[in-house]
């Protein structure tokens, strides 16, 4: 799993991919990510399968924030980003939330 960051050149905007491998979570048919950049709606940010087997999404998010987020697989699975700036016990206290800091 993987995030990269592309700061744009208005500067206030960073261009977030969030990459998960196939090897991470090989039983994978979908993959929705979801977070406070799409008030977590589950109809939001379907993640686009490679011919690999990878799973891919791109987000331009504002600069100077931070975002919980969480990946949702096969529409039952919550899987965390080992990747991600930070991880936090979530506000409900039902599971830890990644974060992405741009």
């Amino acid at each position: 799993m993987a995030i990269t960051k592309k700061f744009l050149k208005n500067g206030d905007k960073c261009k977030v991919t969030f990459k998960v491998e196939k090897d991470h979570i090989p039983d994978a048919n979908e993959i929705k990510i979801l977070g406070d950049f799409n008030n977590w709606n589950g109809e939001a940010d379907m993640m686009k399968k490679l011919k690999n087997g990878a799973f891919t999404h791109s987000i331009n998010l504002d600069c100077d924030k931070e975002y919980h987020f969480r990946y949702l697989v096969n529409k039952s699975v919550w899987r965390n980003e080992p990747g991600a700036d930070d991880q936090v016990v979530n506000d409900m206290n039902t599971g830890v939330n990644s974060i992405v800091i741009v």
